[in-house]
């Protein structure tokens, strides 16, 4: 866990949404601007925030990759990664957001374990949810 503890918000931030989406920079040819593109399944990439009509083309990728979800900081967000790592590996989500959030040293689960665990910390479902997805996404993207 130390390598997600050492991220910053933005860096967690940015490789959970390339887990997740296969995010990546693509630019316009026509002004040079960029946006953050997205898998959604098979045939369907878009913007990752929002649609093709909605999207905010920027000048920099610096800028693109800054309207990505806040996945450590927002509570929809947070909850979006925590349901795909869910869906990879329950059990290693449960053990990694245990580690996040209680002393790994005493591994008992006790209501009061459990309870800590359901009030992580937006930042603490997204880095156990690092973990599960970048151990299990061969393909590069949930």
């Amino acid at each position: 866990m130390t390598q997600v503890q050492n991220m910053t918000d933005q860096q967690l931030n940015r490789a959970l949404a390339v887990l997740m989406y296969n995010a990546r920079v693509c630019g316009r040819d026509t002004d040079s601007r960029v946006v953050i593109m997205g898998d959604f399944g098979e045939y369907n990439t878009h913007p990752l925030t929002g649609g093709w009509r909605t999207a905010v083309w920027r000048a920099t990728e610096e800028e693109a990759w800054a309207d990505i979800p806040n996945y450590s900081g927002d509570p929809a967000a947070s909850l979006e990664v925590q349901a795909a790592a869910i869906a990879k590996d329950v059990d290693a989500y449960l053990s990694n957001l245990f580690d996040e959030t209680c002393d790994p040293d005493k591994p008992i689960w006790t209501s009061k374990v459990v309870g800590r665990m359901m009030t992580a910390s937006h930042r603490e479902r997204a880095m156990a949810a690092y973990q599960v997805l970048k151990d299990h996404t061969a393909t590069g993207y949930a």
